[in-house]
């Protein structure tokens, strides 16, 4: 998988969704199966559609094969707890780039007077970059506060 995060973010964005036939193709592998107990030999294995949705319920995102593509990733699934926004791959992945990138961001501020001013500067410096994320498809739209 850390290859096709890899293939995703040079091909798209870290908030695409690394699955599909665009973005999810594994290109390092044939074939998905198991090594028998009784002959060592490898048996490959498909998954039927009850498989599939039984694996993705319980937080699996399972392997597909795609005639004329191969196998593909079918799901981006986390292991959140909770059903949200926040159980998908690509938003845990954006929201983790956004934490950083606001850290980066907010650093100048650090230390200087709490006032319009300031509070200004690090509103305009924050729309920026939204409104980057906003064309990049990070974000559909957004809100800044920043108040006293």
């Amino acid at each position: 998988m850390l290859r096709t995060f890899a293939y995703n973010d040079a091909v798209g964005e870290q908030w695409f969704a690394p699955a599909g036939l665009r973005r999810g193709i594994l290109t390092n592998l044939a074939n998905v199966g198991y090594v028998s107990s009784t002959d060592g030999e490898f048996k490959p294995v498909g998954l039927t559609e009850g498989q599939k949705d039984a694996l993705y319920v319980n937080k699996i995102n399972p392997l597909t094969y795609v005639p004329g593509s191969g196998l593909v990733v079918d799901g981006q699934k986390t292991l959140h707890p909770y059903t949200s926004a926040l159980d998908r791959v690509n938003v845990a992945r954006l929201i983790c780039y956004m934490r950083r990138q606001l850290d980066i961001l907010s650093k100048p501020f650090l230390f200087e007077p709490n006032d319009k001013i300031t509070r200004n500067e690090m509103k305009g410096v924050i729309d920026r970059f939204c409104n980057d994320l906003v064309t990049r498809r990070a974000l559909y739209d957004y809100l800044v506060v920043c108040d006293e």
